[in-house]
């Protein structure tokens, strides 16, 4: 909820009302020691505080408003902005509230890497691949909107901000995997200041074309929020114009992520009516309703118009498998996921259908997609086959 407003500022398309509600919402939220946590029930966290205070301040609550002032020394006396998550760090970049050197770098030339390379983007999740891709975009670029003067986080840093050390902490162990990615990133960021980089404008154009045609599907890219906000901010960057398809369909499907009352909303991260749908209709024929009962027919139909029968980024891992997953979102059609397929096909198999053909059709097609992306060691991924490099 706190990145939607702030998205909605970078791109200066605030709508009042909207923001108004979201900021009841999140004053609801704030926790008796005056930070916000992820979670019902879990502690404060220090990314989450500083984000809702930048939304809250950016909306008109004042700073010296209690619950402002709370959240501010929850912040300070957590160390502030230096100590918060790296996407944190880059969404205070780009408004110029953290200097993007502070940020760990993420050359554009990783997505021009080979197959055979230990480090590929094939390599990580999905939805580590959709957020990094449109973010190898807004790091090459860099882009600051700043704030004026008036709605700068100044009060958020214990010392003065010039004064802060912003390079990220080794580990005493001189051997450790901390300590060998900071030393990565050192030489990297080094390269980028000074080496000779001839494949960097087709790297972004690599990213671009990656992006634009992941981002041209229903759904939303990965059908995620970060994803989808980062790809309509990388394609801005690009000089998409604001009403471009592309961008239009990303912020259509952001704002149905809203959960909207008379008085708040708040956006959630993503939805998953085909998992819930699939686990519905289990839990209903084992509970004894008849397999044919109307409303599990309606949960089987609708489950067999969810079945995606295109190719995704799973296929280059499994080029001779042919599509039949199924997705946790309503649309998905790059990243089915072997649990959602495997949910499908148990209450697809309880219920009974009149189209007998087409069920034991999407059956077998599901079937031979789901026994298609077991790993090399006999185990199965979600999204990926062999998609166990655990150090990434």
């Amino acid at each position: 909820t706190s990145e939607y407003l702030l998205l909605c500022r970078l791109l200066g398309r605030v709508d009042r009302e909207l923001e108004q509600k979201a900021v009841r919402y999140l004053r609801s939220r704030q926790l008796p020691d005056g930070g916000w946590n992820l979670y019902a029930e879990g502690p404060a966290n220090l990314s989450a505080t500083i984000k809702a205070y930048f939304a809250l301040k950016l909306a008109g609550l004042p700073p010296d408003h209690p619950d402002m002032a709370k959240a501010r020394d929850h912040i300070r006396q957590r160390g502030g902005p230096v100590e918060a998550n790296v996407f944190t760090k880059i969404l205070l970049a780009l408004f110029g509230e953290y200097d993007w050197a502070g940020v760990p770098t993420m050359p554009a030339e990783i997505i021009l890497l080979p197959r055979w390379f230990y480090f590929t983007l094939l390599e990580v999740s999905y939805w580590s691949r959709t957020v990094i891709v449109p973010l190898l975009i807004l790091m090459d670029k860099k882009p600051v909107a700043p704030l004026p003067p008036e709605l700068r986080l100044e009060e958020l840093w214990p010392s003065r901000r010039e004064q802060a050390d912003l390079r990220l902490r080794w580990t005493r162990r001189p051997f450790s995997w901390k300590n060998f990615f900071l030393a990565v990133d050192a030489w990297l960021r080094a390269w980028e200041r000074r080496g000779p980089r001839p494949f960097r404008a087709r790297a972004v154009e690599s990213a671009r074309c990656w992006l634009e045609e992941r981002v041209g599907v229903p759904g939303g890219l990965g059908g995620i929020y970060p994803a989808m906000a980062n790809a309509v901010l990388a394609l801005r960057c690009l000089g998409y114009p604001e009403d471009h398809p592309l961008i239009r369909g990303q912020l259509k499907e952001i704002e149905a992520l809203a959960v909207e009352e008379p008085d708040q909303v708040h956006f959630q991260p993503c939805v998953s009516p085909v998992w819930d749908t699939a686990l519905a209709a289990n839990a209903l024929v084992e509970s004894g309703v008849p397999r044919d009962h109307p409303a599990l027919v309606r949960a089987g139909e609708w489950l067999l118009g969810k079945q995606i029968l295109v190719s995704g980024d799973w296929q280059v891992k499994r080029p001779h498998t042919p599509p039949g997953g199924w997705p946790f979102q309503y649309a998905n059609d790059f990243y089915p996921d072997v649990d959602d397929a495997g949910m499908a096909l148990m209450a697809l198999a309880k219920i009974t259908l009149p189209d007998r053909e087409r069920k034991e059709g999407a059956i077998q097609r599901g079937l031979a997609w789901v026994l298609g992306m077991q790993g090399g060691d006999g185990g199965w991924g979600s999204f990926d086959a062999d998609n166990n490099r655990l150090i990434l």
